[in-house]
């Protein structure tokens, strides 16, 4: 997250000193800069809220990477299973 604000903050510094002056007022040149890196902070938040859930039962199992919706896998449809230690 940290380093997600840290690249944001050069980017708003960068587009800051490429905007001639006689385009905007520096106050101006703030705002726009602003507004164009405020998607991109929104995305940065998102991702770092991510995380996976995974339920394993006798039915089946649930995964979810939140924020986003679960996909739920019945046992009948699981082929074959491997554990891998990372």
């Amino acid at each position: 997250m940290v380093a997600s604000l840290l690249v944001l903050a050069v980017g708003m510094g960068v587009f800051v000193g490429f905007v001639p002056d006689e385009d905007l007022s520096g106050a101006a040149r703030l705002w726009v800069a602003i507004l164009v890196a405020l998607p991109f902070a929104a995305a940065a938040w998102m991702f770092s809220l991510m995380c996976l859930e995974l339920e394993i039962d006798e039915h089946g199992f649930t995964a979810r990477v939140r924020p986003f919706r679960r996909v739920r896998v019945d046992a009948e449809s699981v082929v074959s299973t491997d554990l891998v230690e990372m």
